[in-house]
């Protein structure tokens, strides 16, 4: 998955899963907190307003540093007007609706329905396809899907989550007397430890380190128990319990066997993917050879946070798409061979990025973001402040459409609102009578545009027509003195 870049919404503001400098972005969309879907998403990250559920915001303020300004929580379920131009939303500007469903993948991933005047687009993110979270989505007539196709051939089939957790009941079976340690990556698999903790009665001992990560993950507190000194301490046999449950990452079950002597362990690492095979992996399979310790085996148990083959392809026959487009760049060749027959006959979508949309793509980046207050019920309106950063966090719903709109409200450099003169006024008028300062919209875009330069133009990616029209719109607003 190192391959990923992101995707772009072509003629749009909007990027998924992208944190790289893109013409004209300043809204950007991260499905869940995986390394490979942050690559590029620092503590210094300045370049727009970052859209994310609950659980991935915590993980990614406390990982990695972002600034929690910058942050939008969505909520899964609901259904947000996004403003794409210096409306913010407000009516008479132009947004894009955005749904947002459960991924099924790690805690807090999600899957993004953008409507707009470029159509209707999913980005499924990483995700596992579920006909009761997913089937809402045969509702609509999707123009393109950006498609998690990791494990997109026909030999790579595996097992449902149950099923698999039935192979690490029947692992367990053969060796009653054996403590257990549980090899995962830094975030996913956690339903596999709600399940050990359920079954045995008891939690399991983890890091200080990922006991933080399975609280901001929202796992229950009766399922892990921090360690400080899981991997630094040797513990003896003495005081222990009759079996012992840990969840460490995979480099370090051994060190924690080492440290626990006098105990015999058996390691299961959950996953779907054979390094050895380069392929999926079917059932159960030990790991350790014929002339290892028989005392404390390993084995890999096929249990997977991604769709397998045949679940891409009911996935696909359900939502019908009209395209297809890969997040796994490399496979796009097979994505086209064997799921392009199950797409259905339409069109491409011709559209033209509105011009309030332009002229925002051209604006500087805002120099923060803000957090959503979801109001409950339509018409509601909740407002809370940031005395840090000094910036007004407001979420609206529309009494008529029943629909979020969230869109930020600085105090610093002002928001253009192309139909509402007074939001354009920053600063009161001089008492010396020189007049008013930027008293008037079209002054703000001059200054704005001499201050940038004009990137769209720039974008191997725009159409000529465009670029003329951004140009045409440039000089206009460099050459005219009065609005």
């Amino acid at each position: 998955m190192a391959d990923r870049t992101g995707v772009v919404l072509e003629g749009t503001p909007i990027c998924v899963d992208r944190w790289c400098r893109t013409d004209g972005a300043h809204l950007f969309f991260l499905t869940h907190a995986h390394t490979d879907h942050t690559v590029g998403l620092t503590a210094l990250w300045n370049l727009g307003t970052i859209y994310c559920t609950k659980i991935t915001a915590a993980l990614i303020t406390r990982k990695i540093g972002v600034d929690p300004g910058r942050i939008v929580i969505l909520e899964v379920g609901s259904v947000y007007s996004i403003g794409l131009d210096h409306t913010q939303g407000e009516r008479g500007g132009v947004t894009a609706k955005v749904t947002v469903f459960d991924a099924n993948h790690c805690p807090g991933a999600a899957m993004f329905l953008f409507e707009g005047y470029f159509g209707t687009i999913l980005c499924t993110g990483d995700f596992r396809y579920s006909p009761e979270l997913h089937n809402g989505l045969r509702a609509y007539f999707v123009d393109r899907v950006y498609l998690d196709n990791t494990f997109l051939d026909k030999t790579r089939w595996f097992p449902s989550r149950e099923e698999a957790l039935k192979q690490v009941d029947e692992v367990l079976a053969r060796h009653p007397e054996h403590s257990v340690a549980i090899g995962l990556t830094n975030i996913g698999k956690e339903r596999l430890l709600v399940a050990l903790a359920a079954k045995f009665g008891q939690p399991l001992l983890v890091t200080p380190e990922r006991a933080q990560t399975l609280k901001d993950c929202d796992v229950p507190s009766g399922v892990f128990q921090a360690d400080p000194g899981l991997l630094v301490e040797e513990k003896s046999v003495a005081g222990m319990g009759a079996r012992q449950l840990v969840a460490c990452s995979r480099s370090e079950l051994k060190t924690i066997q080492s440290h626990c002597r006098g105990r015999s362990w058996v390691s299961i690492v959950p996953s779907a993917w054979c390094p050895a095979t380069q392929a999926a992996l079917t059932g159960t399979e030990r790991l350790d050879s014929d002339s290892a310790d028989s005392g404390s085996p390993v084995y890999q148990v096929p249990y997977s946070d991604h769709s397998s083959f045949p679940e891409l392809v009911a996935f696909v026959e359900m939502l019908r798409p009209a395209a297809i487009t890969p997040i796994v760049r490399a496979s796009n060749t097979a994505v086209h061979r064997l799921l392009g027959p199950l797409c259905r006959e339409s069109d491409p979508v011709e559209f033209s990025t509105p011009p309030s949309v332009l002229l925002r793509m051209l604006a500087p980046e805002p120099a923060l973001a803000k957090n959503a207050v979801i109001s409950e019920a339509p018409g509601r309106m909740k407002r809370s402040w940031s005395f840090d950063n000094q910036i007004r966090k407001k979420t609206r719903v529309d009494a008529e459409d029943g629909v979020d709109h969230v869109g930020p409200e600085q105090n610093g450099e002002p928001d253009l609102n192309l139909t509402d003169e007074p939001q354009f006024r920053t600063r009161k008028k001089n008492t010396d009578g020189g007049g008013e300062a930027f008293d008037q919209p079209i002054k703000v875009i001059q200054e704005r545009a001499s201050r940038r330069p004009l990137q769209l133009m720039q974008s191997p990616r725009r159409h000529p027509a465009t670029m003329a029209f951004a140009l045409l719109c440039r000089d206009f607003f460099l050459q005219c003195d009065e609005p």
